[in-house]
């Protein structure tokens, strides 16, 4: 699920409607008038999906079919098509020049593309450590003169960040975090990371840990040491049985308060926290297995979507 700012639109992926025309798409949804429409993407599951910041109605999809595409939410046309050898898992748009478009491999590859050229991959990112399929891929812009930008990814057993350097060099940093986290979300503000855990012996609840993402330069070289220091703990129920997302973003009270938001499987309801003080502050009933959150604004109001195995429902802020 994703919000689309240019035309007020919450998009999310389902199979057709239609039986005589199968394949998989996105539903989009008014914000203003709850009107919504189906646009037919791709063939099978689509497993992740973006808008850029560029404001041009542009959808980027990632499919179980081996590819990825970009489509017109207002033309409901395809505009591009990039294939792949496997399934993609996960893809981002780069926030810094929307230009390239990257694709997470079944692999645990990142295909690099650039859109103004051929529907080739211009670069696979590869590391012997990333073998599993990549659950997701966020990018992390230009943030200062000493931070770096690149690609936060995770696997089914680990996660890194890839390094954008000069040219078309990148590097691969391992992340000092715990592993086989289920999903990651990034605020550009502060620069911090959110990575959600499953149960395990060790830990018996769910999880969400609020890190901070640090890169250094280490002496005189362009060498830079990146560190995930973790910063606070969110803890749920005990299952997560589905791979789900949550999200770290500014609260509608006040951008210099961040909020964590993700579903709660024990109790079928969306909890959200203050990422500050690490406390719960709502337990918001759906009755449902949340998938997915999604905070947005439109109209001049704050709204919060929850994303469930049974339906959509949107949340209006009381602020």
């Amino acid at each position: 699920m994703t919000f689309d700012s240019t035309y007020d639109a919450i998009l999310v992926s389902l199979p057709s409607p239609q039986q005589l025309f199968p394949g998989f798409g996105v539903k989009k949804i008014s914000a203003i008038d709850n009107s919504n429409a189906y646009i037919s993407i791709h063939k099978n599951l689509i497993r992740d999906l973006c808008c850029n910041t560029r404001q041009d109605g542009l959808l980027l999809t990632a499919s179980a079919d081996k590819t990825m595409k970009i489509t017109s939410i207002s033309s409901f046309n395809t505009v591009q098509t990039f294939q792949s050898d496997f399934q993609f898992w996960a893809c981002a748009w780069n926030t810094d020049d929307v230009n390239y478009i990257y694709g997470g491999l079944q692999n645990g590859s990142v295909l690099v593309y650039d859109t103004r050229q051929a529907n080739q991959a211009v670069q696979v990112l590869n590391n012997n450590n990333y073998s599993t399929p990549m659950v997701s891929l966020v990018y992390v812009p230009v943030g200062g003169p000493s931070s770096a930008s690149g690609l936060l990814m995770n696997t089914l057993e680990t996660n890194g960040f890839w390094e954008k350097k000069e040219g078309a060099e990148w590097f691969c940093h391992n992340l000092d975090m715990d592993r086989r986290c289920t999903g990651m979300s990034f605020e550009k503000r502060t620069r911090h990371l959110l990575a959600s855990y499953r149960a395990s012996d060790g830990v018996r609840h769910t999880r969400r840990v609020m890190y901070n993402f640090q890169c250094q330069s280490v002496g005189a070289t362009d060498t830079r040491m990146v560190t995930c220091t973790p910063i606070e703990t969110f803890y749920g129920g005990s299952t997560m049985k589905q791979l789900t997302r949550s999200r770290l973003f500014p609260s509608p009270a006040g951008a210099d308060k961040l909020l964590v938001c993700g579903g709660d499987e024990a109790s079928g309801s969306a909890h959200l926290w203050d990422a500050g003080s690490g406390r719960l502050l709502q337990k918001i009933q759906v009755n449902a297995n949340v998938l997915d959150v999604c905070p947005f604004y439109s109209n001049n109001n704050h709204f919060l979507a929850t994303l469930s195995d049974k339906d959509l429902k949107i949340f209006n802020w009381r602020l």
